[in-house]
């Protein structure tokens, strides 16, 4: 081999070594009386073997607790760089994020209609070059409803930033096209993906719930992120078995299904204490504006229906300036005798909070209508509540309508679908008048009160 540098001086064999028992290496060093016979060759003859293939001898069973040693080439058969090797509890525990039975899971909802992300397709904003704009995520549809987007065609306001973009695309499964997801997900263009970034799209495609995954997230990531930049590259997304998109469907997120859903909040008008504690889910004792307007688009079952979510939102703008609330609802402003709770719930409808005694419904009057000879139509609501019914007679009938059309009751008839209603003792049920009919109104001559002759049948009759 020469004179390796590894290789120890030559020097004269001690003379009462016997020859026999000198090592047939040459790079032989004095056997080491802390191991036995069997130990591992010297690291010196582990190198020596290591430049030369045709040298080396088979490794002997070594009980050196060390191992090999560090200069020493280790003998192993290197393992098949496709296959995976995360253990098998960090599969477990992402897995969990979407399968536990997990009571308090909150999913991530869109901006606009609060509704949970993953059920619908999801939008990003582009900007002037075809780029992402900012790393919000909202509903597809959401976009393009906004009316920013009709006013700008096509190119709307992000709800959350308000930057102004200049178009909006689909955001991809990361299972379907991994490359569109990831170009997408890389903002600056780098060719690599942040933690943060990825995260946050994730969150907002699968149904996982954010606490569980923003949990695990590190150990994951440090999993894939080997050296510590804090990014990943595509290849690290989607290589075959080994990327992220393969540990994700290891652990069965392409497929997983929503958890059992959180039990419903209280009642806002019987309970309202319990309301405000159930929405103030990081126990601060306060709700900013946009939580309050998520609490009760919630509450009140309307989201995804964008329209219902803009009239909740000006109630909510308008609750706040009345009660002289800036933007922080503490607990106190929403509970007491004359707080928001009372507020918002008085213009919703909510009885609970009603002091005063509900009026009974007006009745009802029959429903028909009489047309005068100048084209005028006296409905059924123009009469007093509850004073026109079935059996209400034609004299009675006859009477009300000379007061409305200002005219002498015994000189005015009715007709009802061709026949006149000539026995006055009848009632309305009898005299064949049925729901939804309109009768006429006949002035005879001289009937009227007014001093100058009728008006003509075109012409408008009196007040």
């Amino acid at each position: 081999f020469g004179d390796h540098v590894l290789a120890p001086a030559r020097a004269p064999v001690p003379p009462q070594r016997p020859a026999a028992q000198l090592p047939s290496n040459p790079f032989a060093a004095p056997p080491n009386p802390f191991t036995s016979s069997t130990t591992a060759p010297d690291p010196f003859l582990a190198a020596a073997d290591a430049l030369d293939p045709a040298h080396a001898r088979a490794p002997t069973q070594t009980s050196d607790p060390f191992g090999d040693h560090v200069l020493a080439p280790a003998r192993v058969q290197r393992a098949d760089s496709n296959v995976s090797n995360e253990p098998a509890d960090l599969v477990e525990a992402f897995a969990a994020c979407a399968v536990d039975d997990d009571a308090n899971e909150d999913h991530c909802e869109c901006a606009v209609c609060f509704d949970e992300l993953y059920k619908r397709t999801q939008g990003v904003l582009l900007d002037d070059a075809g780029r992402r704009l900012c790393r919000h995520v909202v509903h597809l549809d959401c976009l393009k409803d906004l009316p920013s987007y009709r006013d700008n065609n096509g190119a709307p306001l992000c709800p959350l930033c308000r930057r102004a973009s200049a178009g909006v695309t689909a955001l991809p499964s990361i299972f379907d096209d991994a490359r569109r997801w990831f170009d997408l997900v890389d903002l600056d263009r780098s060719g690599q993906v942040a933690a943060e970034d990825v995260l946050a799209t994730l969150k907002a495609q699968l149904p996982v719930d954010e606490e569980a995954i923003d949990a695990r997230w590190d150990s994951l990531w440090a999993h894939f992120d080997h050296n510590g930049s804090g990014t990943l590259a595509y290849d690290d997304i989607a290589a075959p078995e080994r990327g992220l998109v393969a540990f994700l469907e290891r652990a069965g997120l392409n497929k997983a299904t929503p958890k059992t859903p959180r039990p419903p909040p209280p009642k806002l008008e019987s309970e309202p204490g319990a309301w405000f504690d159930y929405w103030d889910e990081d126990g601060v004792g306060y709700l900013e504006e946009g939580e309050v307007l998520r609490a009760l688009v919630h509450s009140l079952e309307v989201r995804g229906d964008r329209g219902q979510v803009r009239g909740t939102a000006e109630l909510v703008r308008a609750c706040l300036a009345a009660c002289d609330i800036q933007s922080r609802v503490t607990r106190e402003d929403f509970v007491r005798e004359d707080g928001l709770a009372t507020v918002v719930a008085e213009n919703l409808g909510l009885r609970s909070f009603r002091t005063e005694t509900p009026r009974p419904a007006e009745p009802s009057n029959y429903d028909i209508s009489v047309r005068t000879n100048g084209g005028r139509t006296f409905a059924a609501t123009d009469f007093p509540a509850g004073i026109l019914s079935a059996d209400t007679t034609v004299e009675s009938l006859r009477s009300m309508i000379a007061q409305l059309s200002d005219s002498r009751p015994e000189s005015i008839r009715l007709v009802n679908r061709g026949n006149v209603l000539r026995d006055d003792s009848l009632s309305l049920r009898d005299a064949g008048v049925r729901p939804g009919d309109q009768l006429m109104l006949v002035v005879m001559a001289g009937a009227t009160r007014h001093a100058s002759r009728p008006p003509a049948y075109s012409a408008p009759a009196p007040a």
